[in-house]
């Protein structure tokens, strides 16, 4: 079953082990290490080799050379690579360089076991030099309180995805069946649209091995549940307290509706919009650090990170544009090396918006337009007033006016950050207000309260840990204990709140629909199976076996002839497939009728009960004459037929060839 323990641990075991060796592994071994934090580098490889890894899958698809073995033939070249260069290698041989890592690698028992003993203040070998002090107070602290808001923030995300197989939301099997057209090497296939995230989770879905539903729905909660932890990250580079980043943190993934709004439910969807928000902090993070510093390494890496968003989503790149302008903006009141650095922000800014709109360019020269429902959602208009303002809005303006007040108290040198979380906090806030009712846009109305929810999230963080330095005087672990308790409180209340209840979004069709496609790739080879369904099933048999309408089937196909039989024909039609499955809903599916979609899709829901009663005669009628008909699988709410059409030899002719008239052409070879 689905939801079983050990088919979970299989699935979620090794789409974990993609995601490391994608983006954890390969990055170290390609990208030199450059920063002294640990935790900034392992940000910048991964925003870097997300990066490479869309621009690159756009080249493969395009070239139709999008298969594991091109994309390890790639990685294998930039890692060793990046040893015969002389600057890393340092003149040592570069497979000697690669061989000794690979053996740092298989210690890892070894140096876990060491880390063991750093943390417990032991020696780590005899010689008394390497003794290594015991952690702080402190820092065991925050580490315990982080854990704990991780861990919850995890569990109320990822619930859905371990005990519910349908699709999430509308957008799902969309984003579904966009990701196994990326693994055909099939670009804009519905039209032109932003194919980061989809590309990201194909590579995942190569290297797991795993069906493509489960890369879907785990991608999902792990995007936003890393949302917090980039404000963790972001919160604590830009302050240096760790308990303020944690109550950021927490405030972003234990908040709930209070603070999300009707976006609480996209917590635990696969959307793009939410893939590129990943980005955005850190993004905003190392532009910031460049336009402070000067450091080329930053800004390759912000760049990279603004790339990705444009990549994913339009939403969050004009986000990341917006964090850039006001940046820019800034530096202009520094001095000549300030505006060095505004000239170098604007190409920079200029390069990722041709990076972004090169694949859609691409797009548009094939002919092919924009994804049609997209670009109906980004041209509709209406009239909206401002929305009414909750206890969390006021707390993140109340939150913007401490920063504010700590920027005009704090030494001239040191005002920058809070200036620039001000203001981006502030324009945040504008566009979610006001945005909506001035452009009269409902993706301005719609999408804004998203950015809105990180940029209060930030600033509560700022604002948390200058109200801690102006009111908690004490030194040492008085401060500690005072401030952690304090957080402490925070995160329970927070907790309290929304009794740590899993988010679960909206489906499309039950769950057991859903799980039974998955036991049909199971049983059967690829294509080597039909399945006549509702159009929610195309993006879930699409790449393991065919999809048809029960519509066409009844359409199409006579009852009282040799399945399946075309009504104007005598023999069978060949084109189907042997293992034939029949999904009939012995409940329509439908949405919450106080939802808004339910009087949508009321018209639907109508049609199909229509069409499951012509269903049923439809299979009685093929019983009658055919007698054949089974039960493949039932329970309250689905019904699934099979039909087994042709012998078994013809069977494994199929598996084989993959041609179904194979006993056919033997005849022939006979004769």
């Amino acid at each position: 079953m689905y939801s079983s323990v050990t088919n979970q641990l299989y699935q979620i075991g090794h789409y974990l082990f993609a995601f490391w060796l994608l983006l954890i592994l390969v990055p170290r071994l390609i990208f030199p290490s450059v920063y002294a934090d640990r935790s900034e580098q392992i940000v910048s490889n991964m925003m870097r080799i997300t990066a490479l890894y869309i621009v690159l899958g756009y080249v493969l698809v395009v070239t139709k050379l999008f298969e594991v073995l091109a994309i390890i033939g790639i990685l294998a070249f930039l890692i060793v690579w990046a040893y015969v260069a002389p600057k890393k290698t340092e003149g040592a041989d570069a497979f000697t360089v690669i061989g000794a890592r690979f053996y740092d690698l298989i210690e890892a028992a070894f140096r876990l076991k060491l880390g063991w003993k750093y943390f417990q203040g032991r020696k780590v070998f005899t010689d008394k030099r390497l003794f290594v002090r015991k952690g702080s107070a402190s820092g065991v602290v925050s580490a315990c309180l982080l854990i704990a808001v991780m861990a919850m923030s995890g569990y109320i995300r990822w619930y859905d995805a371990w005990k519910n197989a349908a699709p999430s939301m509308s957008d799902g099997a969309v984003i579904l069946a966009w990701m196994k057209y990326i693994i055909r090497r099939e670009l804009f296939y519905d039209g032109i649209y932003p194919q980061g995230q989809m590309i990201m989770m194909a590579y995942l879905q190569k290297f797991a091995q795993i069906d493509p539903l489960y890369v879907l729905k785990y991608t999902g909660g792990l995007s936003t549940w890393l949302i917090g932890l980039g404000l963790y990250f972001t919160v604590s580079r830009f302050t240096s307290g760790r308990l303020a980043a944690i109550a950021a943190a927490g405030a972003y993934g234990l908040a709930g509706t209070a603070l999300h709004g009707s976006d609480w439910v996209r917590q635990a969807a696969t959307l793009p919009q939410e893939f590129a928000l990943l980005f955005l902090l850190p993004t905003l993070y190392f532009f910031f650090r460049y336009f402070e510093k000067g450091q080329r390494r930053d800004l390759w890496t912000a760049a990279a990170g603004c790339a990705v968003t444009g990549l994913s989503h339009f939403i969050a790149f004009a986000y990341a544009g917006l964090g850039l302008g006001i940046l820019m903006i800034i530096a202009l009141f520094q001095g000549k090396e300030g505006r060095r650095r505004f000239w170098t922000g604007a190409v920079t800014g200029i390069g990722c918006v041709v990076v972004v709109f090169i694949p859609i360019g691409y797009g548009r020269m094939l002919s092919g337009g924009l994804h049609s429902s997209s670009a109906n959602f980004l041209a509709a208009r209406a009239v909206f007033t401002p929305p009414p303002l909750n206890v969390w809005d006021y707390v993140g303006l109340f939150c913007l006016f401490i920063v504010a007040l700590a920027g005009c108290i704090a030494p001239r040198g040191k005002r920058m950050v809070n200036v620039f979380v001000f203001l981006f906090g502030s324009a945040s806030f504008l566009i979610y207000a006001y945005g909506g009712t001035l452009t009269q846009n409902v993706v301005m109305q719609t999408r804004s309260e998203s950015a809105w929810t990180i940029a209060t999230s930030l600033a509560l963080g700022m604002a948390w840990y200058a109200i801690a330095n102006a009111l908690l005087r004490m030194k040492g672990n008085a401060r500690i204990w005072t401030e952690s308790m304090l957080c402490v409180g925070f995160i329970v209340f927070l907790a309290f709140q929304i009794r740590l209840k899993p988010i679960i979004p909206y489906k499309m069709m039950w769950n057991s629909s859903a799980e039974q496609y998955l036991e049909m790739s199971k049983e059967n080879y690829r294509n080597t199976w039909i399945v006549f369904s509702q159009s929610e099933g195309y993006s879930l048999a699409l790449g393991n076996g065919n999809h048809q309408y029960i519509s066409t089937m009844m359409k199409d196909y006579d009852p009282r002839a040799f399945p399946l039989t075309r009504r104007d024909e005598t023999k069978p039609d060949v084109n189907v497939s042997y293992h034939i499955y029949i999904v009939e809903e012995k409940q329509v599916y439908r949405q919450d009728p106080n939802s808004d979609l339910y009087s949508l899709l009321e018209p639907e829901y109508e049609r199909r009960e229509s069409e499951y009663r012509e269903l049923r005669k439809w299979l009685a009628d093929y019983q009658d004459f055919n007698k054949d008909l089974k039960i493949f699988y039932e329970d309250p709410y689905i019904k699934v037929y099979y039909i087994y059409r042709g012998a078994a030899e013809e069977s494994q002719a199929e598996v084989v060839w993959g041609r179904p008239i194979l006993s056919d052409l033997l005849k022939e070879v006979a004769k």
